[in-house]
């Protein structure tokens, strides 16, 4: 047999489980959202269309063999933004990682530098300096850094 004060906490606990539901009933069976809900539908849309939007207005990179002769040019004494450009472009296609040095001096030129650990390309905008770092270990370029030296 129920005592009154547990049919009292189960009236509450049962009370509080229906007033906690994200919707409500109508008297005519319909449900509505609560108000301040997020259209998930809406934010979804609208990070596509953004998202297509970002990529349809993204120019395509340069080929790579187009790229090369760029890089290759532009460390000779006279400040060259596109070949720092070209460089930047070329990188985001082609990684060094894990390359023989004779084919990055291939793909980039003579660097600035170079000893037994390192090869160094610098460029020079006119304004600034950019250092590419390729670490090598036995023989193969092992890491990248890339410095703004201004």
């Amino acid at each position: 047999m129920f005592k009154p004060s547990s049919l009292m906490v189960a009236l509450v606990l049962g009370g509080s489980v229906v007033c906690d539901k994200s919707s409500e009933a109508h008297p005519n069976g319909n449900s509505v959202a609560e108000p301040n809900a997020p259209k998930q539908e809406s934010v979804e849309s609208s990070q596509a269309q953004h998202s297509n939007q970002i990529k349809s207005n993204e120019q395509p990179l340069p080929p790579i063999a187009e790229l090369s002769p760029k890089v290759k040019g532009g460390r000779k004494g006279t400040p060259d933004q596109g070949a720092v450009l070209a460089m930047y472009q070329l990188l985001k296609q082609w990684s060094p990682v894990g390359k023989q040095v004779d084919e990055v001096k291939a793909m980039l030129g003579e660097p600035s530098e170079v000893n037994n650990a390192r090869l160094l390309y610098r460029f020079d905008d006119g304004d600034q300096a950019y250092e590419w770092t390729f670490t090598i270990g036995n023989g193969v370029v092992t890491s990248l850094t890339h410095e703004l030296i201004e």
